[in-house]
């Protein structure tokens, strides 16, 4: 089609900008910065029937799709990410992910701060196999 392709909230996920909504679960949404500044899209969906939702692919495609990583975390779940402690090898690897430094090694084993993590899944990205 020669269109650009663009990922809306950047190449890892992190280009977000917050928005302000009068929902009934969220006063705030983290919206993907390009879909904010863009003049139009083509939105390629399949076509989906949804028991909550009835027809419409496009719309959820572009309504969740169109979120940041914290975005779509908020939307998927109201949970932040739990160490396992047993499951857990100290690697360090989760922190160096972390944006916000919410996490730190207690007694070997790393500890999230749940006061200043926000959900974003950086570091279940990065984690080991043995450590999901």
């Amino acid at each position: 089609m020669g269109a650009p392709i663009v990922m809306a909230d950047g190449l890892i996920g992190n280009s977000e900008k917050n928005v302000k909504i009068n929902g009934v679960h969220f006063k705030e949404v983290a919206i993907a910065s390009e879909m904010l500044t863009t003049h139009s899209m083509i939105v390629v969906s399949h076509f989906k029937g949804h028991i909550g939702a009835g027809f419409g692919g496009a719309i959820k495609n572009i309504g969740m799709g169109g979120a940041s990583r914290k975005g779509k975390m908020r939307q998927h779940s109201d949970m932040k990410p739990k160490v396992k402690g047993s499951a857990c090898t100290g690697c360090e690897g989760c922190i160096k992910w972390c944006p916000t430094g919410a996490i730190s090694m207690q007694n070997g084993k790393a500890f999230i701060n749940e006061e200043t993590c926000i959900g974003c899944g950086e570091c279940l990205d990065y984690l080991p196999l043995q450590c999901n």
